[in-house]
């Protein structure tokens, strides 16, 4: 009886998960096909309409089938807090938690959810999109009471309340290229065109990770990550998800779901409509807690996960990375994931804080307890203060450090010479002869000397060349990049 016991209940946890071959990531139905049309979706409720247009209800439910509240005029998730709805009845829009707990009585124009704030408008008129003449009050949804009344006004906004959105992507023809700058206004791509008709750019999803770019000369469409590297090229439009670890491929056979690494999770054809939600507008295309989707087979409508997934590393760097994960620990947690991107100078700086703590036992900004601090206008990143404190990097000048800056190769040789120079670390190999020297910057020539004589492990060096006899001063150090070479420092 006991085996047949456990045999259900291995087969009842399985029966709703559907696997990839080869251990790929596999997605779960966490509700499963029902009739009711589900149109918005967060990680622990979604919200389902009936009736048509004129008639149209909407209720809340659970994941596991409890209704929390039902047949109201509107249910919204609120945009940047998707544990909290947006209530509308004839009496006006209020504000309740997921579980249907009241926070804010149903009695205003319109409401308003940022965090734990409410601001919501009496007696509103509506002017244009996004704003409103009324009065306001602000309530606080963890006492449910108002703490301050605004008065009269005609902007809906939360001021400094109010988190923006970080800025995306643009694009402009210079004559002979396009050429796109990511949110911090560094150059990603150029690509040769004859015309600017010939792009055409836009954001894929609302965090601006990613964009996907179509060449209308050869009908084929390219998506980037906002570092500049090519994930996925092909003749359906891609757009990433905002987890940053799948992206999906849309066309006339429908939608497809591929990880990084491009492996299919979801085949074209497994659903007939893969729908995310960004807590506003039903049906958009980004999913309020980025693994969480709406989908629809033959009518029917269910709602499935996808995995917390990492993409995998290159293979040449597969060993150093799982030493930098598993032996040292010198990654951070937002890194892991990223290796093949691009690395900025403050994560450059974060890594090289926690690879001496392996060498010394104290990170940098406990070395540099005793210093003055040095201090940038554009980065308060404690280590790269305490780097600057001890004479290992110097900001990019007017007291700036340019921290989002992708590293060029020049620069961590610099970096990775103070460093080594810091730790008494000599260099008393042979250097390297690049056939590319005389595009190496007189500030840096002695650097990238130093760190190709730098002898590590079995006769390499702390930091080589990129092939055929070049160094490629300018070129961008990624993070797989910087972590093999953190751990040649390690192995010294």
């Amino acid at each position: 009886m006991r085996k047949i016991v456990i045999l259900c209940v291995f087969i009842t946890l399985f029966s709703n998960l559907s696997f990839a071959a080869d251990s790929k990531p596999a997605y779960q139905m966490v509700v499963p096909f029902q009739d009711y049309e589900i149109v918005n979706v967060n990680r622990n409720s979604y919200i389902t309409q009936t009736g048509d247009w004129e008639t149209r209800r909407y209720s809340l439910y659970s994941m596991n089938g409890e209704c929390i509240l039902q047949d109201e005029q509107e249910i919204r998730f609120a945009y940047r807090n998707p544990s909290i709805v947006m209530v509308k009845r004839s009496s006006g829009w209020g504000v309740y938690s997921e579980r249907g707990e009241c926070l804010v009585p149903c009695r205003y124009t319109v409401v308003s959810v940022n965090g734990d704030h409410c601001m919501a408008l009496k007696e509103g008129v509506y002017l244009r999109p996004g704003a409103w003449y009324g009065d306001r009050v602000l309530y606080s949804l963890n006492t449910k009471k108002i703490i301050k009344d605004i008065g009269y006004g005609d902007e809906f906004y939360f001021g400094e309340l109010y988190e923006t959105d970080p800025p995306g992507f643009k694009s402009l023809f210079d004559g002979s290229s396009t050429v796109v700058y990511n949110g911090e206004n560094q150059m990603i791509l150029q690509i040769p065109c004859e015309n600017s008709e010939e792009v055409s750019l836009r954001n894929s999803g609302r965090y601006a990770s990613f964009v996907t770019l179509h060449m209308e000369k050869d009908d084929i469409y390219y998506l980037y990550s906002n570092r500049g590297r090519l994930i996925s090229q092909g003749e359906h439009s891609l757009w990433a998800l905002p987890n940053e670890q799948y992206f999906v491929e849309s066309g006339e056979p429908g939608r497809q779901v591929r990880t990084f690494d491009g492996d299919i999770v979801i085949p074209f054809g497994t659903f007939d409509v893969i729908l995310g939600n960004n807590g506003v507008r039903p049906r958009s295309d980004i999913c309020a807690d980025n693994y969480t989707f709406i989908v629809s087979k033959n009518g029917k409508y269910g709602i499935m996960r996808l995995p917390e997934y990492r993409e995998k590393c290159s293979p040449w760097a597969k060993n150093a990375v799982d030493a930098a994960v598993e032996t040292y620990n010198i990654v951070p947690a937002d890194l892991r994931g990223m290796w093949e991107e691009k690395c900025n100078r403050e994560e450059f700086c974060r890594m090289l804080s926690q690879t001496v703590r392996v060498i010394t036992g104290k990170t940098l900004p406990e070395l540099a307890a005793d210093k003055a601090a040095a201090e940038f206008i554009d980065c308060d990143d404690r280590d790269v203060s305490a780097a600057a404190a001890l004479g290992i990097v110097a900001g990019t000048g007017s007291r700036q450090f340019s921290p989002s800056a992708f590293i060029t190769r020049e620069q961590a040789a610099v970096m990775l010479q103070r460093t080594c120079l810091f730790l008494q670390i000599e260099n008393e190999g042979q250097p390297i002869s690049f056939s590319d020297e005389f595009q190496i910057s007189p500030w840096a020539k002695e650097a990238v000397s130093y760190v190709s004589a730098v002898t590590v492990g079995n006769n390499g060096k702390l930091m080589q060349g990129v092939g055929n006899g070049r160094f490629d001063p300018q070129g961008h150090y990624t993070v797989e990049q910087s972590i093999a070479t953190f751990v040649n420092l390690i192995n010294y």
